[in-house]
């Protein structure tokens, strides 16, 4: 658990490089994903904190890890993206586990000169300056704590695919009444706009507004080819307008009525029950109700349990 809180913190720390990303600022706004460069430092701090390793140690797996990331958000909608992030934390793990056996690195490979922030610039002062001044004072998850979202697909779908959800709740049409959906569809980070795979429709809003239209709902299994090849879900999917800045969802009836729904922050999930439902319907076809069951037995009593691996070898897809 420690690792963990250490791993995480210090990810945190990081995560100003990344803050402006949406204004064209730093390196998320050139192409670069933040799990894919930070995950790697952040995993060989959590392993390097188990692993009780010393402070030469830690430096040298930090140095590793910081010359041993990357990740597009190119990736999103792809396979590439949930890649990253495992080879994020396998790679964290090496660093540290080569550390330990006297592998080095350079003590500053992340602020000196030629280092990953140079590399990852320009970078405004004003962020640099703010990296990691709090880190071991004050505790993000502390402050933030931990949040579920209750959609499988890029939180920059949510608000407006929650906007959707209350429209269909509020209303009795069809998706055959409808001529034209209106809204900010984010391009960034939601880079596919048209998904040609279903597995796409994860970064899509127009994949995901049209399984909130046709279905009024978005689970887990509804990323599949067949969902998108719905000739419902292509029509309402190509009725699909972006709107930049846009603080409603529009839809435009085919007899002129418009129907609008303020966008507004998305929800988290509250509580164990929520949380769990959301674990089973993710597994579903990958776990068995068994390995299911164990898990979320594991992971309630995390802080008691005497070693991981039990719960390790239950996430194994059966």
């Amino acid at each position: 658990m420690e690792g963990f809180i250490a791993g995480r913190e210090v990810r945190s720390a990081l995560d100003g490089l990344f803050s402006k990303r949406s204004s064209g600022i730093g390196p998320g706004a050139r192409g670069w994903h933040s799990n894919g460069i930070l995950g790697p430092i952040a995993a060989a701090c959590s392993v390097s904190k188990i692993l009780d390793l010393n402070l030469e140690q830690t430096q040298a797996a930090i140095g590793l890890a910081a010359g041993s990331c990357g990740a597009l958000t190119r990736d999103g909608g792809t396979m590439a993206k949930p890649f990253r992030v495992g080879h994020a934390a396998a790679t964290g793990l090496t660093c540290a586990l080569l550390a330990k056996e006297g592998f080095t690195s350079d003590d500053t490979a992340l602020e000196g000169r030629y280092g990953l922030i140079e590399a990852l610039g320009p970078i405004p002062e004003e962020i640099l300056d703010e990296l990691a001044r709090n880190l071991g004072t004050r505790f993000d998850l502390e402050t933030v704590g931990v949040n579920v979202k209750p959609f499988a697909s890029c939180t920059a779908t949510h608000s407006g695919l929650e906007a959707m959800l209350r429209i269909m709740h509020k209303n009795s049409i069809m998706p055959a009444d409808v001529e034209s959906i209106e809204a900010d569809l984010k391009p960034y980070p939601l880079v596919r706009q048209r998904p040609t795979r279903g597995f796409e429709g994860r970064f899509s809003m127009p994949f995901c507004l049209a399984m909130a239209m046709v279905y009024r709902r978005l689970d887990p299994g509804d990323f599949t080819d067949e969902r998108l090849s719905d000739p419902l879900a292509q029509q309402s999917i190509s009725r699909t307008h972006h709107t930049p800045d846009s603080p409603v969802l529009t839809v435009i009836l085919k007899d002129g009525t418009k129907i609008t729904e303020p966008i507004q922050p998305h929800t988290n999930l509250k509580g164990w029950d929520a949380v769990a439902k959301k674990f089973d319907n993710s597994v579903v076809g990958c776990l068995s109700k068994d390995q299911q069951r164990t898990v979320l037995e594991l992971v309630s009593q995390l802080d008691r349990i005497a070693s991981v691996a039990q719960l390790a070898q239950n996430l194994c897809v059966a």
